[in-house]
């Protein structure tokens, strides 16, 4: 969809849809052979693989998890095998931008990966009963990472960039007790952190090292940050209803709703925010007064 409202491609998905800003792979269940896209629909190349694809937030980088989630592989544009890695344990969640490419494991490690496959950076934060990664998230300009991690107790590990790596910048015990993959990223400018909470989302700002909670019912849907980062929108389903909060980083009620919805997503289009639900698309402008 383009910002006039015109739209550019429209389809039904699949099963699932490994979507990027350029292109996406829209993938059956048990399929193996995809086809990529660019926004238009027109087919950029087909590949093959086990798993599923994955395509990076940029439409550079295109990937295939293998279907018992034991590694990754990478794959040029025509199909061809960059590179392969296989894990010592279960892949549990990952998180691309860039070049990096952060993978977190069963077994409660951290990996950060460069574009050969190379491993540069791992870490296992520990502190909990059972050692698991529940959640990563790197920054897009690669100085920040984070992760929630372990079971009994849970928590937030965020570490930051340094001349030899990254190191440990700030650990925050949460009240959580998931046992899936936590929803989580970064604001386009890295300057916040967001993930998913026990009765809502968490916005945390590594700067200041500031944490604060926005109140949301039901499992945290998607977050954008309209208004080129000014602030940030957040969407919730619980059943057949779902929620959108849209505030400064910092605070400050500006739109809340509640509306029937069983599908959501949040986006961005030229800084203003997209809203879609059961088929249904929205743009919401904001305007100052």
């Amino acid at each position: 969809m383009q910002g006039d409202g015109s739209v550019q491609y429209a389809g039904t998905a699949l099963y699932g849809v490994a979507l990027s800003e350029t292109s996406f792979v829209n993938y059956t269940r048990l399929g193996t052979d995809w086809i990529l896209q660019d926004t238009s629909g027109k087919r950029l190349s087909s590949f093959s693989g086990s798993g599923y694809p994955l395509v990076g937030p940029q439409g550079r980088r295109l990937f295939n998890v293998k279907s018992d989630l034991s590694g990754i592989i990478e794959l040029d544009k025509a199909g061809a095998v960059l590179w392969e890695r296989d894990f010592p344990a279960l892949m549990t969640t990952l998180s691309v931008q860039g070049d990096l490419l952060v993978v977190g494991l069963l077994n409660g490690s951290l990996l950060l990966m460069n574009t050969q496959g190379f491993p540069l950076f791992e870490y296992s934060p520990g502190g909990s009963r059972i050692p698991v990664i529940l959640g990563t998230a790197a920054a897009p300009d690669g100085s920040l990472i984070a992760a929630v991690c372990g079971i009994g107790p849970q928590h937030l590990t965020v570490l930051s960039r340094q001349s030899a790596g990254y190191a440990p910048l700030a650990t925050l015990g949460l009240s959580s007790d998931y046992r899936r993959e936590v929803r989580m990223g970064f604001s386009p400018d890295s300057r916040y952190l967001y993930f998913e909470g026990r009765s809502g989302a968490g916005l945390f700002e590594p700067a200041g090292q500031s944490l604060r909670w926005v109140s949301l019912r039901g499992r945290l849907a998607g977050a954008a940050f309209p208004g080129h980062g000014r602030l940030v929108a957040l969407a919730s389903r619980d059943g057949g209803r779902a929620q959108i909060a849209i505030e400064p980083p910092s605070g400050g009620a500006v739109y809340r709703e509640e509306f029937p919805a069983r599908e959501l997503y949040l986006g961005n289009i030229d800084g203003q925010l997209l809203l879609g639900w059961d088929g249904q698309l929205l743009r919401i402008d904001i305007e100052a007064r």
